[in-house]
């Protein structure tokens, strides 16, 4: 997903729809029947409003209103205009972007001013097929941006309405935002399933929700923000880490961003930030374990990079390299938050770790070099540096179960701190590195960190311990 989408700021992109000269002979056909003063009627009674027909009982809604006028469809009219709405939803590419409410916003638009020229007797020859080439032509427009919406389970907004990390929004759910999401709709074939969506409605308020901005292509977008609310929540999982700490029972919050599988718990929902017009694909339901957040939590964050985080995940370049390297990273911390398997995680924590500290020079010290680098980014004293370096590569340590993972099947950590300790390297890492950000490559930042190394004597404490296990050898000879 690298090179990045740009918002389009010039003409509209246009949908290549496949829809053939036949396919619109077929609405004209359905047109001439729904848009025919004939089949549109004025109920004069409340008992001939409710022999109309609706997909409500007893609750007919009006087709357009011209003139002051609302009029309504008979039989015929109803019909046809089912069959003109199916048929383009039959168009696979419009139906990427357009739902049967928009279509029909769209429709209704076009027809409304065809039947009050009708009216005025301004129509002209060929009318019908221009306005239906006009509707064809508003449904083809690619919209210029689409702001994708995901469920967030279990994280909870206290105190506050929202807050911004990056790109990404989150926002507590209230009656309004639910409805958005949610609206009541016309159901198919007569059938009422609004009771559900009510349901659906009442179970997410006072939920979150994360809203990230994505070019208009709904499937190249709905990756884009996957991707870039993936990266947000690696970025929100640092906190967690980093405060988890701070109790007497430490523990793993999950953290779990979907939308492009059609197996998960819920929709992924979009909208054309300029037309508002509504978007929904399966899958998206995120999840997390319980996390409260308060205002106050926010603030105490901004103590530990939520600014420096949040300016780089606005900011962050897709040709920079270091910066790459930190969104792959932030990208393996929200996998590492959303996996509920000890060894997998515990892997995914160094994935992110290594993503910044190795480079593309690879040496046959790997393990000494990570423990190293990690060491002096994170270490505050010496001591530190000496703790975590120890931890990284003792007999028993986290690098140490690592390999029992990738070359000896290893599947359960049974030592939790393990976990909890790499996960704080992780998260201090990528803190630490968004000040290595003005260099142009990752060797660089990573050659810089060799020289202060030296500097801090661990080098030369290396040169010379090989050193002297070469003269023991020598000596025993």
């Amino acid at each position: 997903m690298g090179g990045g989408y740009c918002i389009a700021s010039s003409a509209p992109q246009l949908i290549p729809t496949k829809m053939t000269q036949k396919d619109k002979r077929k609405l004209n056909n359905f047109f001439s029947a729904f848009a025919n003063l004939k089949h549109l009627k004025i109920p004069e009674t409340p008992e001939d409003l409710r022999n109309l027909p609706s997909y409500f009982p007893k609750f007919p809604i009006s087709f357009v209103t011209i003139s002051g006028q609302q009029v309504y469809h008979d039989d015929v009219g109803f019909k046809s205009y089912e069959e003109f709405v199916k048929l383009l939803l039959a168009e696979e590419e419009i139906a990427r972007y357009y739902d049967s409410s928009s279509i029909n916003l769209i429709t209704k638009k076009h027809v409304t001013k065809y039947l009050e020229d009708f009216v005025q007797g301004s129509t002209t020859k060929g009318r019908i097929e221009q306005t239906i080439e006009d509707i064809l032509a508003e449904l083809s427009q690619i919209p210029d941006e689409l702001e994708f919406h995901f469920l967030v389970n279990g994280l909870t907004l206290d105190d506050f309405e929202s807050f911004t990390l990056g790109q990404a929004t989150f926002t507590k759910i209230d009656a309004n935002y639910a409805e958005k999401l949610f609206p009541d709709r016309a159901p198919a074939d007569g059938d009422d399933k609004n009771d559900a969506r009510r349901e659906k409605r009442k179970s997410i308020i006072g939920r979150a929700a994360i809203r990230v901005a994505a070019r208009g292509d709904f499937w190249l977008g709905q990756q884009k923000a996957y991707r870039e609310a993936q990266v947000t929540v690696g970025a929100l999982s640092l906190y967690p880490i980093i405060f988890m700490f701070e109790s007497a029972t430490p523990r793993l919050f999950r953290f779990t961003l979907s939308g492009l599988s059609r197996q998960e718990f819920g929709p992924v929902i979009s909208y054309d930030t300029k037309t508002q017009q509504r978007r929904i694909s399966f899958g998206g339901l995120s999840s997390l374990m319980p996390l409260k957040l308060t205002a106050r939590d926010i603030e105490r964050f901004k103590n530990y990079g939520w600014d420096d985080i949040s300016t780089f995940l606005k900011g962050r370049s897709e040709t920079n390299e270091i910066d790459q390297a930190l969104g792959t990273s932030l990208f393996w911390l929200g996998q590492a938050a959303a996996d509920t398997l000890t060894a997998s995680i515990l892997l995914k924590y160094f994935t992110a770790i290594e993503t910044l500290i190795i480079g593309r020079r690879r040496s046959k010290t790997i393990v000494q070099d990570v423990a190293r680098r990690v060491s002096l980014l994170v270490g505050a004293t010496k001591e530190e540096q000496v703790t975590i370096r120890r931890n990284l590569t003792k007999s028993g340590g986290s690098y140490d179960v690592r390999s029992q993972i990738t070359h000896a099947g290893l599947t359960e950590v049974e030592d939790r701190r393990k976990i909890f300790d790499t996960g704080a390297l992780a998260a201090w890492t990528v803190l630490r590195y968004l000040k290595a950000r003005g260099l142009p490559s990752l060797d660089e930042a990573i050659e810089k960190l060799d020289i202060a190394a030296d500097g801090a004597g661990w080098k030369p404490w290396l040169k010379a311990r090989t050193a002297m296990s070469r003269i023991a050898k020598l000596i025993k000879k």
